[in-house]
């Protein structure tokens, strides 16, 4: 069998038995899985792969249909399912591409936008269809199309990329993970819409891989150096979006004696950076409207006591009479932040 998508071509002359359950299914994917060859130029595009995840699908539910795959082994359908996709993609480790899943779902809760992943994923159970096929569509439409994520995000190769001009983003974020903070996002042990295969070996396996040997977060001199829980500064305010997984990062309750006040903007579509940038923040809205959020009301309150804290802190700064660039800006900001 031969398929051509663009750039990538993929040839195999696998094909199950045509009598078999789903364990000698997987094993016989699994056992020819160096049968696939790929021949391409540069990495293919995400369109690509999702046709190729859209057939994987139709495959596998062609596959339930005629051999009878059992339901109760929903573990065992994931793991070859995972390994029969990875097989025919670039990602090199399964939990690459586990990695990837987690975070779509994420992302839509974390940018304001969690209608857009629940809203067809409870019609499709509701109307008994494909839940797979749903989340599938959710994450090729939205998160890889609209949302504008990208499939280099997860590959590790890519993050070694270290010439000037990449798009290096990705790998500034995790040099941070890997050296500062960890902020492992490891599966929890009970209702996970992670794998429990991203745990925190694999997050160390990633950094070592990724930046060299004897990378690691120090956390504990993080912690030292910004003082942890008992932050090393004053008059800093705190805000998060209720629904912003992220915000549990943050700290959440105020420390007056610090001038160190924290507000949560409460609403069913508040992000991440909502007091900034609105509702959603995909596509990003530079004007900060918080016309979109479900209570605008609340995001413009917490935006005024923001407006006072700063104000107030300003009028408390002391300047020399002749500091002229120094009045000039205690002018300018005040007329700045007065303003927004």
């Amino acid at each position: 069998m031969g398929v051509e998508f663009g750039k990538l071509r993929m040839t195999t002359s696998v094909a199950a038995p045509l009598s078999a359950n789903w364990e000698e299914i997987c094993d016989h994917y699994q056992e020819h899985q160096n049968d696939i060859t790929f021949v391409q130029s540069q990495m293919w595009d995400n369109e690509d792969l999702w046709e190729l995840l859209e057939q994987y699908l139709k495959q596998k539910s062609d596959y339930e249909a005629n051999f009878n795959i059992p339901r109760e082994l929903p573990e065992k359908r994931l793991e070859c399912g995972v390994s029969l996709i990875s097989s025919l993609s670039y990602f090199k480790d399964d939990v690459d591409f586990l990695y990837l899943l987690a975070d779509a779902a994420a992302i839509a809760f974390q940018y304001g936008n969690p209608d857009v992943l629940c809203s067809p994923l409870l019609e499709a159970k509701k109307s008994k269809e494909n839940l797979v096929e749903a989340y599938a569509k959710y994450v090729k439409e939205y998160y890889f199309g609209k949302f504008g994520a990208s499939l280099r995000t997860y590959d590790q190769q890519f993050l070694k990329n270290i010439s000037l001009g990449a798009k290096g983003g990705d790998r500034l974020w995790w040099f941070q993970v890997c050296t500062e903070v960890a902020y492992f996002q490891v599966a929890p042990t009970n209702d996970s819409v992670r794998s429990p295969r991203i745990d925190a070996r694999y997050h160390l396996d990633l950094c070592k891989n990724v930046f060299g040997e004897g990378i690691y977060p120090d956390v504990d001199m993080t912690n030292i150096y910004y003082g942890g829980t008992r932050i090393a500064g004053s008059k800093i305010i705190f805000t998060n979006g209720s629904q912003d997984p992220w915000r549990h990062a943050s700290k959440q309750t105020s420390s007056p004696e610090k001038d160190m006040p924290s507000y949560i903007t409460k609403c069913h579509n508040c992000g991440h950076g909502t007091d900034l940038r609105g509702c959603p923040q995909s596509p990003l809205n530079i004007q900060g409207d918080a016309g979109n959020c479900t209570s605008p009301e609340a995001v413009k309150k917490v935006r005024q006591q923001i407006i006072e804290h700063i104000d107030l802190w300003l009028s408390q700064c002391e300047y020399e009479e002749d500091d002229d660039d120094g009045s000039h800006f205690f002018g300018t900001a005040r007329s700045m932040v007065s303003y927004s």
